[in-house]
């Protein structure tokens, strides 16, 4: 009667469906060890990783700047796929594909950051945008107002003259406000 040693158990040759089964059940086991890590948070980037990255990030903001937004758009995907916790990237990539003509998809951005940061007035403010060009003036006056609530919302001062312009034509009529 012959034995062979394999990780450590010693099988009989003489009862092969025993070992078929045991086969089996290793396979099984790798496998599901195998499916449960893909659940884990990824490693976090080094630092080449990282000079790469914001390198990629000053591209798509050069790209933003000059009104290419699909290429911006490229670029922080690219940075918000390869780092979830990547928050301007996110940000940036919505407010992208909402100056591109796509303020639709721009709206899950907006939402999965303020998922992450619940007072983050720049992803209110870029909610409220990309609902402006949607035409839901009454949500996107909810975001704004929101965003200015908060406070830190360092808005360049032309962008500031048209939210207050856009608030100023869309502000919801005040019952308690009578000027007539």
């Amino acid at each position: 009667m012959g034995w062979i040693a394999d990780f450590g158990l010693l099988i009989s040759i003489q009862n092969p469906s025993w070992y078929a089964r045991w086969a089996v059940l290793l396979a099984l086991t790798v496998l599901l060890a195998a499916c449960a890590s893909k659940d884990e948070q990824p490693a976090p980037l080094d630092t080449q990783e990282t000079e790469q990255l914001e390198q990629v990030y000053q591209e798509g903001r050069a790209a933003y700047l000059a009104g290419r937004y699909e290429d911006a758009a490229g670029h922080f995907a690219r940075i918000a796929n390869a780092d979830p916790e990547h928050i301007k990237a996110r940000i940036n990539w919505g407010a992208s594909l909402s100056r591109a003509g796509r303020p639709l998809e721009a709206l899950d951005h907006f939402q999965q950051v303020l998922a992450q940061e619940p007072d983050n007035a720049a992803a209110f403010y870029n909610w409220g945008a990309a609902l402006a060009r949607l035409g839901r003036h009454e949500e996107a006056l909810d975001k704004f107002n929101r965003a200015r609530g908060l406070g830190g919302l360092d808005l360049p001062p032309s962008l500031q003259r048209a939210l207050d312009g856009y608030l100023s034509r869309h502000r919801r009529a005040d019952p308690g406000n009578n000027t007539e």
